[in-house]
């Protein structure tokens, strides 16, 4: 994406996806997805952003279903910041809220500064928002 070649991602990536057979490769497609949303939110095209937000929360479902705790971390940041900055700061606020309650003893992953970041977003800008019916995975 450095080089903005967005048409060159989205094809390597349906083609990375032709060899995934069967649902063992959930670290794979859940990767796929959420690099995919995360190729739509930089492409920004119309209609982007909303497929983005469906790639995200697919990514987080599939890691939730096989219990990888890392990728489905990555996934909610990506989707809460899509949340945050298309004006969603509440459901941001509760994907985030979410995600830390089950951290357990994960403290020390990359990223949880970048959470409470957008945690601190959310809750500024959260009082001016409408409620989003949509709301968080899960």
């Amino acid at each position: 994406m450095i080089l903005r070649d967005f048409e060159g991602v989205l094809e390597t990536l349906q083609e990375a996806m032709t060899y995934c057979t069967n649902d063992q490769d959930a670290r794979i497609i859940g990767e796929h997805e959420r690099i995919l949303a995360q190729t739509l939110v930089a492409r920004n095209e119309p209609g982007d952003l909303e497929a983005a937000g469906v790639h995200f929360r697919r990514s987080i479902e599939v890691a939730r279903f096989r219990s990888l705790y890392l990728y489905e971390f990555e996934a909610t940041l990506g989707l809460a910041e899509l949340e945050l900055a298309t004006g969603r700061p509440i459901v941001a606020g509760e994907l985030i809220t979410q995600l830390l309650d089950r951290l357990e003893d994960r403290d020390q992953l990359p990223g949880l500064a970048r959470a409470q970041d957008i945690l601190h977003h959310a809750s500024l800008a959260g009082t001016r928002e409408p409620r989003d019916t949509a709301g968080p995975v899960g």
